[in-house]
C-alpha cells in the first residue's frame, strides 16, 4: 500500500507547488534583506537596485545590501524612491515626510504638514512634484524651496503635448485627474472617473492612461479622452501598481503579479507569486525582473522563458529521454517520465532498498528502461529484472549498446550483427542470464568511468582510472592511448575527435599521446571544470561548472547564468530537438533555444567612496594626501544580479601585478602606503575570464613628509657638507696642534736632557769639587784624618747619587731628602759653625711612594748657601721644610742670609761678567716641566725686617702628589 500512495503523495505535491511555472530567486531577511516587507524598488542610474521597505531604505547589487541609516528618524518606513536628473536620491514616508539619501544616511529633506492622504510624487529634472489637498506642490532640490499651486490654474490643455505624469485626485466634492508634462506644466483632465480605482501613466509617443474600470482595464488615449484597448481582468483584484515594461504589462496585486505580452495581442494573463502581496516590478539592465512583496520580500526572474517543469522532494539525480518523453530518476530511488505537454510526473518503479539513480536510458528497440543505483535493472512492461553491476555510463554502437562498469556489457538482442564482439563474450555469465541481450565484453575487467564509440569504424574508447583506451576488431588486448592520472570525467567521439572532460585540464582533445585544450569558439576550455559532455543531433554539448556550451563543429553557443540558468545547480541535462532540460536538483527546468536570447549584459563596477584615515574623499577629483593619510580602503559595490558568485574584482597598483578579490568582498583595503603617486586599475573578472579594458580608475599622491622632500634634502646636504667640511677643519687643526705639541714635546725634553745635564754640571761644577778637595787637604794637614774620612766619605755618597739620578726621570722624596742632607753636612763641616740647616718633614708625607722629577730642590739650596749665606760672617741657618697640602707637595728652602738684591750688587762688583749658571738651567727646567705637570707652582719671596732691611730669601716649590 504505501508503495502506491506514496507516489500519489509526490505527484498531488508537484501538482499543488508547481503554480508558478517561472524560476524565482527569493531574497528574503535570511539573506540579508532589512525587512520583507517591501513597498518600492528602483533601479537607478548606477544600476543599484534600492528598495524602500519597513525599516527604511537599502541598495543591493547582487550580493551585498547597504542600508541607509535614518539619521533624523530611525528605523522609519518608507516608499516611493525617487532621484533627480543630477542623481540625487529621495524617498517618502507613509506620513509624507521626505528624505534625502547623503553619502550612507537619510536626512530629513522637508514635509508636507496637515496631509492626511498619501500620493506617490514624481520627480523631473531638478523637482519633485505631487499632490497636496486641493493644489500641487512642487519642490526644488537646488535651492531647497517648496511652493504651492492651486490645480484649477493650471495651462489650457492644447499646451500640454506630451503628458509625464497623472495624478488622480479624490475630494469630498469631486473626483478630478491632473496631467502634468516634462516641464511640470499641467491641467486638468475631462474625464468620466465614477468607480475609478487607479490610475497609471503609461510612457509612449502618444499620452496614454490606464484606468481600472470595474473588472477590466481601459487603455485612454489623452487628452483626447479616447479609449484605444480594453484589458480583460476576469476577476476584481486590487492593484497597487501597473507597469508596462517592453511589451508586457503587469498588474502588481495583493493576490500576485499579472503578465500581458502585448504584442502578441495575447488575452489572457499569466500568473506568478500568486501567494504574495506584490507591491511594484521592476527591469534591471540586466533584463532580471525584480518583483517586491509586503510579505516575503524580494523576487528575481531572469528569463520567463525558462520553465520549471516538474518538481519532486527528493530531488533528482539523473535525467535522459526520448524524444518528448522525460525519464527521471530520484535520490531516493524511484523512477518517473513526464511528457512536455502534459507537464505531470508519471512513477514508473524503484529500486531495491531506495538508493539513488545513477545512470538511465531508455532502449527504444526493446522499449524498455535500463538503469542502475546499487544493481542493474531492466524494466520492460513492468516486469522487473536485475543484475549485479552498477552502471557507470553508456552509449549506442551500431543498434546496440555498449555499458560501462567494472569491464564493459553489450546490451541487445542484435548482438550477432557485429561478430568481433560476439567473439570476445564470456563463457561463464549466468548472473547476467536474468537479462536478456547483456554480455560481458572480456577485453578488460578494469573500474570503467566513460564509454564512447567511433560506429562507422567500429572502434571503441573507454576510460579507466589510469587512463584512455580503445578496442576494435583487430584488438587482441585494449590499445593504451593516453596514461593519464588525474581525473577524467567522461569521454566522447565527435567529429573524428576524442573529447575529454576532466576535472583539472577543462575541456581536452586526444592529440597523439597528448591532451591539448580543444579549440571551441567563445568558450574558454582551461578555465572550468567540465563536468560531461552529450551529442544530440550531431551537436556535442558540454558542462561545466559555470556554463552549457552547444558545439556544431564550427561555431558555439553559451548558455550561462547571465541567462537566468542556474549554474551552480545543474546536475546533468538532455536536449531534444531544440528544447533543453536541466536537472537542477528538486526541479526539472526547460528552455528552448530560439526563446532564450544570447544576453550581453556585462557586470558594472560603482565607487562608492574612498575613505582615508576614516575620512572620506571624492575619488573622482584630483587627491593630494600628507605622508600620514596612507591607511586607505576603497568601498565598492558590484552590480552582477545574474551570477555573483562567479563575478569578482581584479586589481592593479601602478600597472602592477593584479590581485584578485572574492567575490563577496566589496571593499579594497591599503594600509600604510608608502609616499609617491598611485593609479589603481579595476577590472571585472567573470567566469575566470578578465575584461582587457579598465572598468574604474583611482589617481592620488601621498606626498612625502618634509625630510624626504628635494628642498629639505638639499638643506639637509648642504649643512652635512659644512658640518663635514668644519669636522674636518677642526680633525686637520687638532691635528696640526698635536703635531706641534709632538714637536714641541721633542724639544721641551731635548731641553730638559740639556737642563739635566746642566744640572749636573751646576752640581758638579768645578768651584764645588775645588772647596771640598781644599776642605779635604785642610783636614789633612791639621792632621785630622776622622774628618778628613768622614768627608771623603759623604762626598763619595753625594757624587755617586748625584750620577745615580742623572739617570732617572723621578725619584722618590726619600731619595730627594738623603742627598740634600750629605750635600748640606757638606757644606756645614766647610763653614764649620757659621752654617747651620734644619730639615723639616711632614709625617702626613709618604717619603717613600711620592716622587718628583730629580735634583730639582739642589740648585736652590745652593744658590741661598753660594748667594745668600756666603757673604754673612756669622749665623748662618738653612732650613729645608717638606709638607703636604691640598695633594700636592709643598717645598720650602729659607735662608737668612743678605738678600738678592744685594747678592746681585756684590756679584757685579766681583764679577760683572757673572751668570748664576745653575739657577738659570733649573728655571729653564721648571718651564719644561710644567708643559708635563699642571700643577707645579715656584715663587720666590725677598724677606725683610720691619726697618725694610733684607734678611733672607724664601723659595717656595710646589709638586703634585
Amino acid at each position: 500500500m504505501k508503495y502506491i500512495l506514496l507516489p500519489l503523495l509526490c505527484f498531488l505535491f508537484l501538482c499543488s507547488s508547481g503554480q508558478d511555472n517561472l524560476l524565482f530567486k527569493q531574497i528574503a531577511i535570511e539573506h540579508g534583506l532589512q525587512s520583507n516587507t517591501v513597498y518600492d524598488i528602483k533601479v537607478l542610474k548606477n544600476h543599484l537596485l534600492f528598495i524602500a521597505h519597513e525599516k527604511g531604505l537599502s541598495s543591493f547589487d547582487g550580493t551585498r545590501f547597504i542600508n541607509y541609516h535614518n539619521r533624523d528618524f530611525p528605523f522609519c518606513a518608507v516608499s516611493n524612491i525617487l532621484q533627480t536628473d543630477d542623481g540625487q536620491v529621495f524617498c517618502k514616508s507613509f506620513n509624507n515626510v521626505f528624505f534625502k539619501l547623503v553619502g550612507d544616511s537619510l536626512h530629513f529633506e522637508f514635509e508636507l504638514k496637515n496631509d492626511q492622504l498619501y500620493h506617490y510624487s514624481f520627480a523631473n529634472e531638478n523637482t519633485i512634484a505631487g499632490l497636496y489637498h486641493d493644489s500641487l506642490y512642487f519642490y526644488n532640490t537646488h535651492l531647497k524651496k517648496l511652493q504651492y499651486k492651486s490645480i484649477y490654474k493650471g495651462v489650457s490643455a492644447s499646451s500640454l503635448k506630451q503628458i509625464e505624469y497623472t495624478i488622480l485626485n479624490r475630494s469630498e466634492m469631486s473626483t478630478s485627474l491632473i496631467a502634468l508634462d516634462h516641464s511640470m506644466n499641467y491641467f486638468n483632465l475631462p474625464m468620466n472617473l465614477d468607480g475609478v480605482n487607479i490610475i497609471q501613466q503609461i510612457k509612449s509617443k502618444e499620452a496614454q492612461l490606464i484606468v481600472q474600470n470595474k473588472l477590466d482595464l481601459d487603455l485612454i488615449e489623452c487628452p483626447s479622452n479616447n479609449l484605444i484597448k480594453k484589458f480583460k481582468i476576469g476577476k476584481n483584484l486590487f492593484i497597487n501598481n501597473i507597469v508596462r515594461i517592453d511589451h508586457d504589462l503587469w498588474l502588481c496585486t495583493t493576490t500576485g503579479v499579472y503578465r500581458l505580452d502585448e504584442s502578441r495581442n495575447e488575452t489572457k494573463w499569466q500568473t506568478y507569486l500568486e501567494d504574495n502581496n506584490v507591491s511594484f516590478v521592476q527591469k534591471d539592465g540586466e533584463g532580471n525582473y525584480w518583483f517586491s512583496t509586503t510579505n516575503n520580500g524580494l523576487f528575481m526572474a531572469t528569463n520567463f522563458n525558462i520553465q520549471k517543469l516538474v518538481s519532486h522532494p527528493s530531488g533528482f539525480s539523473f535525467i535522459n529521454g526520448y524524444h518528448s518523453d522525460l525519464f527521471l530518476g530520484t535520490n531516493d530511488g524511484e523512477i518517473y517520465t513526464t511528457n512536455i505537454v502534459n507537464n505531470g510526473l508519471k512513477f514508473l518503479s524503484r529500486s531495491q532498498k531506495q538508493k539513488s539513480i545513477e545512470s538511465l536510458f531508455y532502449d527504444s528497440v526493446q522499449k524498455s528502461i535500463v538503469y542502475s543505483s546499487n544493481v542493474l535493472y531492466e524494466q520492460k512492461n513492468l516486469d522487473l529484472k536485475r543484475s549485479k553491476i552498477i552502471l557507470k555510463d553508456y552509449c549506442s554502437f551500431r543498434g546496440t549498446y555498449l555499458l560501462a562498469y567494472a569491464g564493459f556489457y553489450l546490451y541487445s538482442n542484435k548482438s550477432n550483427e557485429i561478430p568481433w564482439l560476439v567473439n570476445r563474450f564470456e563463457n561463464d555469465s549466468s548472473e547476467l542470464n536474468e537479462i536478456k541481450g547483456l554480455h560481458r565484453i572480456n577485453y578488460t575487467s578494469e573500474r570503467l568511468t566513460s564509454i564512447s564509440a567511433d560506429e562507422e569504424n567500429q572502434i571503441i574508447y573507454y576510460s579507466t582510472s589510469t587512463g584512455i583506451y580503445k578496442v576494435d576488431s583487430t584488438s587482441v588486448n585494449p590499445i593504451l592511448l593516453l596514461e593519464h592520472r588525474s581525473a577524467i570525467n567522461d569521454l566522447v567521439f565527435y567529429k573524428n575527435q576524442i573529447y575529454v572532460a576532466t576535472k583539472d585540464k577543462g575541456l581536452c582533445v586526444l592529440k597523439g599521446m597528448k591532451l591539448a585544450p580543444a579549440s571551441i569558439p567563445n568558450f574558454s576550455s582551461t578555465a572550468s571544470i567540465v563536468y560531461n559532455l552529450h551529442v544530440f543531433n550531431d551537436e556535442l554539448w558540454i558542462h561545466t561548472e559555470n556554463e552549457i556550451a552547444k558545439f556544431d563543429g564550427q561555431s558555439s553557443k553559451i548558455y550561462s547564468s547571465s541567462d537566468g540558468l542556474p549554474m551552480q545547480k545543474v546536475k546533468d541535462f538532455y536536449v531534444d530537438n531544440d528544447r533543453v532540460f536541466l536537472n537542477v536538483g528538486h526541479s526539472i527546468l526547460m528552455f528552448r533555444e530560439g526563446e532564450l536570447p544570447q544576453q550581453s549584459f556585462k557586470a558594472k563596477l560603482l565607487i562608492h567612496n574612498l575613505v582615508v584615515n576614516k575620512k572620506n574623499y571624492d575619488y573622482s577629483k584630483s587627491i593630494i594626501l600628507n605622508h600620514e593619510e596612507n591607511n586607505i580602503i576603497i568601498h565598492y559595490s558590484l552590480i552582477a544580479f545574474n551570477n555573483p558568485t562567479t563575478t569578482s574584482i581584479e586589481y592593479t597598483i601602478n600597472d602592477g601585478d593584479p590581485i584578485r578579490l572574492w567575490s563577496e568582498d566589496r571593499n579594497v583595503s591599503l594600509p600604510s602606503l608608502s609616499s609617491g603617486t598611485y593609479e589603481i586599475k579595476f577590472f571585472i573578472v567573470s567566469n575566470q575570464n578578465v575584461e582587457s579594458k579598465e572598468s574604474a580608475v583611482i589617481r592620488f599622491e601621498i606626498k612625502p613628509p618634509f625630510w624626504k622632500t628635494w628642498w629639505f634634502i638639499l638643506v639637509a646636504s648642504v649643512v652635512l657638507t659644512g658640518l663635514m667640511f668644519i669636522s674636518f677643519w677642526r680633525i686637520w687643526q687638532k691635528q696640526k696642534r698635536e703635531n706641534i705639541l709632538v714637536q714641541s714635546k721633542l724639544l721641551l725634553e731635548k731641553e730638559l736632557d740639556k737642563s739635566m745635564l746642566s744640572s749636573i754640571k751646576a752640581q758638579m761644577n768645578p768651584h764645588f769639587l775645588f772647596n771640598a778637595l781644599n776642605t779635604i787637604q785642610s783636614y789633612i794637614y791639621l792632621n785630622d784624618k776622622e774628618s778628613a774620612i768622614m768627608y771623603t766619605s759623604k762626598f763619595s755618597d753625594l757624587t755617586r747619587n748625584i750620577l745615580e739620578m742623572s739617570t732617572k726621570d723621578t725619584i722618590t722624596l726619600d731619595e730627594e731628602i738623603k742627598s740634600l742632607t750629605l750635600y748640606l753636612e757638606l757644606e756645614k763641616m766647610r763653614f764649620e759653625d757659621t752654617f747651620n740647616y734644619e730639615v723639616n718633614i711632614d709625617r702626613e708625607l709618604n717619603r717613600d711612594y711620592i716622587k718628583i722629577p730629580s735634583m730639582l730642590v739642589q740648585p736652590y739650596v745652593e744658590n741661598a748657601i753660594k748667594h745668600g749665606l756666603l757673604h754673612k760672617k756669622n749665623n748662618r741657618v738653612l732650613k729645608l721644610t717638606f709638607k703636604k697640602e691640598n695633594n700636592l707637595v709643598v717645598i720650602i728652602i729659607d735662608d737668612n742670609g743678605i738678600g738678592r738684591k744685594r747678592s746681585q750688587e756684590l756679584n757685579k762688583i766681583k764679577n760683572r761678567m757673572h751668570q748664576s749658571f745653575a739657577m738659570e738651567a733649573n728655571k729653564k727646567r721648571l718651564e719644561i716641566l710644567k708643559n708635563n705637570f699642571e700643577f707645579i707652582h715656584f715663587s720666590v719671596v725677598d724677606k725683610y725686617s720691619p726697618l725694610g732691611e733684607p734678611i733672607g730669601t724664601q723659595v717656595i716649590i710646589s709638586l703634585p702628589v
